[in-house]
């Protein structure tokens, strides 16, 4: 469903952010958060759900993977995001926060 970025994108990608780790169960952008990164990953898995009712429930969407990447159209329009990204299990991924602005 999402691509996943050659050797070469990778290294283009993750060299104008930066590198942090996420803990196992870290939520990494939630729901209605503006100003939501663009990761790059280079370890781990993160999950993507949206939550529904008051949080309680969540409906799986994705699980993204080493060199694949997240991002909404929130990133681009300033909008709140759509949905919860959290760390499954330890996470090393690459930051972008803000560098497209």
């Amino acid at each position: 469903m999402f691509p996943a970025l050659s050797p070469e994108q990778l290294a283009r990608a993750s060299s104008s952010g930066v590198e942090q780790t996420i803990e196992a169960g870290t939520i990494a952008f939630d729901q209605g958060d503006r100003d939501t990164p663009f990761y790059v990953l280079l370890e781990g898995e993160l999950e993507v759900v949206h939550p529904n009712g008051k949080g309680t429930l969540e409906e799986p969407i994705t699980i993204h993977k080493p060199n694949e990447f997240t991002g909404e159209i929130n990133l681009l329009t300033d909008r709140r995001a759509l949905v919860r990204g959290r760390a499954k299990g330890r996470l090393r991924a690459s930051n972008t926060r803000g560098c497209a602005r």
